[in-house]
């Protein structure tokens, strides 16, 4: 053969059977996580604009940070789809496993964006919980955590036949399971911990039974999702130690910085989260809590949030004080303990003898 067949043949594009998928990348993968974050930046800039009572606008530095977040996702996503296509990869399989969803999640926060404006258009700006819970933010967070969630999808389907573990493995699995709870955690922060925390050391002019009503709502709901988004990864992979730490401390931490005028003089939760963080990373590299180890895993449920709780309370206590009762703050904190625990059953079903 002659050089000039050989570059001729090099020259031309390479083909590929349309039943196959594109291979993985973990180049790929992160891109698809950087821009997530992106994304999620200006999602919590805008909660804390919201939170100050700045937005009177659609047209924000706040809203360009997560819009051209999105741009970036759809540039990647779509990107990779028309390339593969071109290469000959067809329609339902130009994207690697797992991120057909995450080309839908595009679509859909793409509709929502318009739908966003049109809807600030007609009904004005909304405000604290309406913001959170208006038809067009919802469709927003949809498509947001289907696209940011591709990495977490890819990395499970590679999982039945390459085992998947240590952060080399699951570093965009893991960043893309904190990004959905960073997501999750924003539109339910009128249930957070941190949401309404001076309930817990001065009267208001609430009625008991709400003040309480708040305090077990946002225990259940905090616990429910963290425990929820953890048992999601554990049920596959083994998570990394640093797993848990991220996801709460990283997660207190963001939602603290958001919403600045209510969380003043509660910094105290900020150290409870990273120390039981931590404890809770250590526990899981010492006794590997997964389906396998099912025990290991109903004691892990049941203590990080019931443990978390404790601490949160207890800080309060020592810094603020409480003027909620303690069978109050103890038995929510046991109740979250319980939530985790059920949880559990869902990621690993109980076994003949249990």
């Amino acid at each position: 053969m002659t050089s000039t067949s050989q570059s001729r043949q090099q020259s031309l594009p390479v083909t590929v059977s349309a039943a196959d998928y594109p291979a993985a990348s973990r180049r790929f993968d992160m891109l698809v996580v950087l821009a997530g974050f992106w994304v999620i930046g200006g999602l919590y800039w805008d909660g804390w604009a919201h939170d100050q009572r700045l937005v009177d606008t659609f047209f924000t530095l706040w809203h360009a940070v997560l819009y051209s977040g999105f741009l970036a996702v759809a540039t990647v996503i779509g990107g990779s789809q028309v390339r593969n296509m071109w290469r000959g990869h067809s329609l339902s399989r130009a994207l690697p496993r797992g991120y057909r969803i995450s080309l839908i999640g595009v679509i859909i926060f793409a509709f929502g964006g318009g739908f966003d404006l049109v809807w600030h258009s007609i009904f004005g700006f909304e405000a604290d919980i309406d913001a959170l819970i208006s038809p067009a933010h919802l469709l927003l967070a949809f498509g947001a955590i289907l696209f940011m969630s591709g990495p977490l999808r890819a990395a499970w389907m590679r999982a039945r036949t390459t085992p998947q573990k240590g952060w080399a493995d699951l570093l965009p699995a893991v960043l893309a399971l904190f990004l959905v709870y960073l997501a999750l955690s924003f539109f339910t922060q009128y249930t957070h911990p941190l949401g309404a925390p001076r309930l817990l050391v001065r009267t208001v002019g609430l009625e008991r039974y709400f003040v309480a009503l708040q305090i077990v709502t946002a225990t259940l709901v905090f616990t429910a999702l963290l425990m929820g988004v953890l048992l999601v990864g554990m049920r596959r992979f083994p998570l990394p130690a640093g797993s848990v730490t991220l996801l709460l401390f990283g997660g207190m931490l963001l939602m603290f910085l958001t919403r600045e005028r209510s969380t003043q003089g509660f910094a105290v939760v900020l150290p409870v989260a990273l120390g039981v963080g931590l404890l809770a990373d250590l526990g899981m590299w010492r006794w590997r809590p997964s389906v396998e180890r099912v025990l290991a895993l109903r004691f892990f449920s049941f203590g990080l949030p019931f443990g978390f709780f404790i601490a949160y309370y207890v800080g309060i206590l020592l810094t603020r004080g409480l003027v909620i009762t303690e069978h109050l703050w103890i038995g929510t904190s046991i109740m979250a303990g319980v939530t985790g625990l059920f949880l559990s059953y869902l990621a690993a079903p109980p076994v003949v003898g249990e």
